[in-house]
């Protein structure tokens, strides 16, 4: 019985729902991985703002009459601001982020963003998930570019073997998978809880799982077979990931209370992974509700709240916890909004935005120029550091791999982290 690709890469989801029924020869590998030692290498979690987060209502450059011009309804009062500096606050909600701050254990970038910025939440999140070089940025051929950036970091990392051996990436959450982390040689697996995964056996009627397993048998006589080989590689990554996750103790407990919220619950569940010695370097997740067209004030309180009230409490844990794992927490957002407010007491889609940074290992503080608001291009600010840039530097000073053949070409690195 031949399998084509798409059938072969699907039997990963099913291995982890027929764990019973693997060849013995996969779950003997799978349990040998688990039984690996926790390793002290660094780890990388990208937390993704979905919808367009607000910088100028996140990052308040209060000082500035053109943010109060522009903005009649939406303008943040001076004396609710966690003051940065003389010219810039954060949102009111912001306490807790405001304290990592405090403590060196976190950081902003100013103006982040890209030429010829692009302001369709498909294809501006498309570009942050690619990376694509100058020449397909500049002609719109982003589409083009060859998987994820995260996926090349991957690959350029570690050999299939070492991939197969204990995934390289996870992407915690219910939605689709990122982009960034699309086009590895090994796939990356989704995990949405730790409760979900415990509980996917019996996700699958059965007869369809006796079908699927033994066209699985039948394919895998044909070892010298391309497809299969990826196949094989690609259901063990998952599979050893499933039994990895199936030893930790569900009441594994942290003295750290997190708060109850969605992000709260995945960012913890990645704290969870960590402590238990997974040696995955790198986790992706999101956080939405940053489209805010209209009555923003009360919903962009309400996001921004959960997010540092989560970010707080996930770099205590693994600061307290695992503190041989030092983590760094990249947030991002596809775009900025406007300058100016729109007559729904809203903004809409704009270009250059903050990317915030926590972690044990931060030059704290303000990092890139503030938004020129003075000097507006189409009525947005130009973006005055590269984010490309940002993946250079975190590429090449935290996941220690050279970006040029990650990114495609050689990006100036910023300097935000510290040198030990």
């Amino acid at each position: 019985m031949s399998l084509n690709r798409r059938e072969f890469l699907g039997l990963g989801s099913t291995l982890l729902a027929t764990s019973a029924s693997v060849p013995t020869f996969l779950k003997q590998t799978a349990w040998a991985a688990a039984g690996q030692e926790p390793t002290s290498d660094r780890v990388l979690v990208v937390l993704q703002l979905t919808g367009g987060n607000d910088g100028l209502n996140t990052v308040v450059p209060f000082t500035n009459e053109t943010y109060r011009k522009l903005r009649p309804k939406l303008q943040l009062a001076d004396a609710k601001l966690h003051r940065l500096n003389d010219r810039l606050g954060l949102h009111p909600s912001l306490k807790q982020l405001k304290s990592l701050i405090d403590e060196d254990q976190a950081a902003l970038i100013q103006s982040v963003g890209y030429p010829n910025p692009n302001r369709s939440h498909f294809e501006s999140m498309a570009i942050w998930h690619a990376a694509p070089v100058d020449k397909k940025l500049n002609y719109k051929k982003s589409a083009y570019t060859r998987g994820g950036w995260l996926a090349r970091a991957i690959d350029q990392r570690s050999t299939t073997a070492q991939q197969t051996e204990s995934p390289q990436a996870l992407n915690i959450g219910a939605g689709e998978m990122p982009k960034a982390l699309l086009g590895s040689r090994v796939q990356v697996p989704s995990i949405q809880s730790l409760a979900q995964l415990k509980q996917n056996t019996g996700l699958f009627d059965q007869k369809t799982q006796q079908a699927q397993i033994a066209a699985w048998k039948n394919g895998a006589g044909s070892t010298s077979n391309p497809l299969l080989q990826a196949a094989l590689q690609s259901s063990l990554a998952v599979h050893t990931t499933a039994e990895q996750i199936r030893k930790i103790n569900p009441d594994q407990s942290t003295t750290v209370k997190y708060p109850e919220n969605a992000l709260a619950e995945r960012l913890q569940l990645i704290a969870q992974l960590i402590r238990a010695g997974f040696s995955t370097p790198v986790y992706y997740t999101e956080h939405t509700g940053f489209d805010t067209h209209s009555q923003q004030l009360n919903s962009h309180r309400n996001v921004l709240g959960v997010l540092g009230r989560a970010l707080r409490a996930f770099i205590t844990d693994v600061n307290k916890h695992v503190p041989n794992r030092p983590v760094l927490v990249l947030v991002f957002s596809e775009f900025g909004r406007r300058v100016e407010e729109n007559g729904s007491a809203g903004t809409d889609h704009g270009t250059a935005g903050p990317v915030f940074l926590a972690g044990s290992h931060l030059k704290p503080g303000v990092h890139g120029p503030d938004p020129d608001l003075e000097n507006l291009v189409d009525d947005d600010p130009v973006f005055g550091v590269d984010f490309r840039s940002v993946y250079a530097t975190i590429l090449e000073d935290w996941l220690n791999i050279p970006s040029q053949p990650v990114l495609g070409q050689q990006f100036d690195k910023l300097d935000f982290l510290k040198t030990t």
